[in-house]
C-alpha cells in the first residue's frame, strides 16, 4: 500500500479514477430518415362508423323527450280527470298547519313526498311552485279532502298585526303579490299600499283585501314558529273543551274517530261516558294536534290575542 495515496472514498459515486465517458454525441445515432417517422400512406378511414353513433345517440335523445313530453301529458290528463287530485301546494299549505305531521320534514321517507315543499332551508313551499298540484299519497290527500269539508270553515279569526304580517311576507314568499300571480285584485292592491295601511290589525280589513287563505296562512305560520311551545303545553278543562265543541261542532268524535283511532283511540273519549267534572283537565290521549291548534287559536281569540 501506498502511504501517499489518497484516502479511499466511503460515498456513493463514481470513481474519479473512473474512465471518463466520451462526448454526449459521439453516442447518438445517425439521423433517422424522414421515412422511418412519417406515414406517407396514411390510416384507413371507415365513415360508416361515426355516422351509426351519430344516429344512435338522435334516436336515444328522441326517445328521452319524447318519453318526457308524455310523461307529462299523462299527467295533465289525470289531474284534470280527477277532482280528488287537483289540490295545488298552496291548499295543502293551509292543512299542513293544522297537522303539522304530515310536513315533509317529519317525514321519513321524502322521495316523491310534497316535491314541491322545501324541507332544508325553510318549511314553505318552493318558489314557483305554489300553484302547482300537490304530489301526495292518496291517505294524505283524503286527509286534506276531510278538513277541506269540515275544519276549513270553523277557522277562528284572530289578531293580525302588521309588523307580523311583513315578517309572515317575508318568511314565506308565496304569499306575495310576485308569488301569488292569481291573488285576488284587492289583495294585490292592498299589498302594494301596505307600507302606509293604517290599520293595526288587518283581521279587521273586509275579506276581499284580505283573503281568507291569507289569514289562515299567517295564523298557522304563527302558530308553527312563534306558539308552538305555548300549544304543547297548553292544557284545557273539560268545561272549555265543552265550550269548543258547543261552537264547533265538526271536531266532535264522531267524525274523527274512525280517522285518528289507529293513534289516538281515546279522542273525546269522555262524551261519551258523560262523566266528568267541568273543572278537571282533559287528558292528553284524548287530544290530537290539530285539536289543540284550534283550542289554542279559539282560547287566544276569546282573550283578545
Amino acid at each position: 500500500m501506498n502511504p501517499n495515496a489518497e484516502e479511499p472514498q466511503d460515498t456513493i459515486g463514481p470513481s474519479k479514477y473512473a474512465e471518463e465517458p466520451p462526448p454526449l454525441e459521439d453516442n447518438l445515432p445517425g439521423e433517422l430518415p424522414e421515412k422511418d417517422f412519417v406515414n406517407t400512406n396514411g390510416f384507413k378511414k371507415n365513415p360508416s362508423y361515426f355516422w351509426i353513433w351519430t344516429g344512435l345517440i338522435s334516436a336515444l335523445m328522441m326517445l328521452f323527450w319524447g318519453g318526457f313530453n308524455w310523461y307529462g301529458k299523462t299527467l295533465n290528463t289525470y289531474f284534470s280527470k280527477s277532482p280528488f287530485l287537483q289540490v295545488t301546494n298552496r291548499d295543502l299549505s293551509l292543512f299542513l298547519w293544522q297537522f303539522p305531521q304530515y310536513l315533509r320534514q317529519n317525514v321519513s321517507n321524502r322521495t316523491n313526498y310534497l316535491t314541491g315543499f322545501d324541507y332544508e332551508s325553510k318549511v314553505g313551499i318552493k318558489e314557483g311552485y305554489a300553484g302547482n298540484f300537490v304530489l301526495a299519497p292518496p291517505e294524505v290527500l283524503f286527509l286534506y279532502h276531510t278538513w277541506d269539508r269540515l275544519l276549513k270553515n270553523e277557522f277562528t279569526q284572530r289578531k293580525v298585526p302588521k309588523s307580523e304580517f311583513l315578517e309572515f311576507l317575508f318568511a314565506l314568499p308565496e304569499w306575495n303579490a310576485a308569488g301569488w300571480p292569481d291573488a285576488p285584485p284587492g289583495y294585490k292592491k292592498f299589498l302594494d299600499n301596505l307600507s302606509g295601511e293604517s290599520t293595526s290589525n288587518l283581521a279587521d280589513l273586509p275579506t276581499s283585501v284580505f283573503p281568507i287563505e291569507v289569514r289562515m296562512a299567517f295564523q298557522g305560520w304563527k302558530n308553527f314558529y312563534k306558539e308552538g311551545e305555548a300549544i304543547n303545553e297548553a292544557s284545557y278543562t273539560y268545561e272549555e273543551l265543552e265550550a269548543f265543541i258547543k261552537k264547533h261542532p265538526n271536531y266532535a268524535r264522531n267524525y274523527w274517530i274512525n280517522i285518528v283511532k289507529d293513534d289516538y283511540p281515546e279522542y273525546l273519549q269522555v262524551f261519551t261516558k258523560k262523566k266528568f267534572k267541568s273543572e278537571d283537565i282533559v287528558p292528553a290521549p284524548e287530544m290530537t294536534p290539530f285539536l289543540k291548534v284550534a283550542l289554542f287559536n279559539w282560547k287566544q281569540a276569546r282573550e283578545g290575542k
